[in-house]
């Protein structure tokens, strides 16, 4: 089975290494690629030399430079990404935040839990959503 490409924006790099080790025990067959702001996010999304085809996009809201909310708001304007599932994944419970992700084009809004185990669980549900369940658009 090919592994599957998504891309994890977050800018806590404690945080990135919290989800990867996580993401090797879901062992849910993915390739992660980071970006650490918004810039290079957009960049690493928009590079046509490049094969990767993103099926998952993880994105914090809290960013330097442009948040989260701003981001999704320029993904969902390209074309290439506008089947793409965005979930928002953050340590923001406020309703306002909430709100605006899915205003822009967010189809799912997580809480960053705590702890590992709970880690796993969350990311191993989207991961068997998003990934294996879930049928996307075609461009």
């Amino acid at each position: 089975m090919n592994n599957t490409d998504i891309l994890y924006i977050e800018d806590n790099e404690d945080y990135i290494g919290f989800v990867i080790r996580a993401l090797k025990k879901v062992d849910c067959n993915i390739n992660v690629s980071i970006a650490t702001d918004g810039k290079t996010a957009l960049s690493t999304v928009s590079d046509t030399s490049s094969n990767v085809s993103y099926k998952l996009i993880l994105l914090d809201i809290h960013l330097p430079g442009m948040t989260g909310i701003e981001l999704v708001q320029k993904m969902r304007a390209q074309k290439a990404l506008a089947y793409t599932p965005i979930i928002m994944f953050s340590t923001s419970d406020n309703p306002k935040d909430v709100e605006a992700c899915y205003k822009y084009g967010a189809n799912a809004y997580l809480v960053k839990p705590v702890g590992i185990q709970p880690l796993v669980n969350t990311l191993k549900s989207v991961c068997d959503f998003w990934l294996n369940c879930n049928y996307s658009c075609a461009e």
